[in-house]
């Protein structure tokens, strides 16, 4: 275990459970007790350790979506000149301000195109993206 002390609990975790399904894949009638007893252990720790590493840095979308509007609308405002700069700020305002209320994935944020993939219509907006834009899911196995 001291070659992994200086991981993060989750690290080792991931680490432990990773070891052991590649051992218990090679040897699937061995006694591995010791070992889920060891990933017990180890993930008692993940969920008892204080995740300090992210305090301060996860922000709710609540407040992400009011910081793009007010962003957005500053740089909107009627008395502001109509800049490239302020297009930039409104546009980056509103970028936040959409990815607070739906969250998607960057790539597939990248790729969004007014008309195509984001449309917006009478009833609202839609989000329309290709299979080759999409992550890809694994097919379902069918028993029988």
């Amino acid at each position: 275990m001291t070659a992994v002390a200086h991981l993060a609990p989750t690290s080792r975790l991931t680490m432990a459970e990773q070891t052991l399904r590649i051992l218990a894949t090679h040897r699937p009638n061995a006694d591995w007790g010791g070992q889920r007893r060891l990933l017990r252990t180890l993930r008692r720790e993940v969920f008892e350790t204080p995740k300090q590493r992210k305090d301060g840095r996860i922000v709710s979308s609540d407040e992400l979506l009011e910081a793009g509007l007010r962003y957005a609308d500053q740089a909107g405002a009627a008395e502001q000149p109509a800049t490239l700069a302020n297009a930039k700020r409104r546009r980056d305002g509103t970028m936040v301000a959409l990815l607070a209320v739906m969250p998607l994935r960057r790539r597939n944020f990248c790729v969004l195109q007014l008309g195509r993939s984001l449309v917006v219509g009478a009833n609202g907006m839609q989000v329309r993206l290709d299979d080759a834009e999409t992550k890809p899911t694994l097919p379902h196995s069918s028993s029988g």
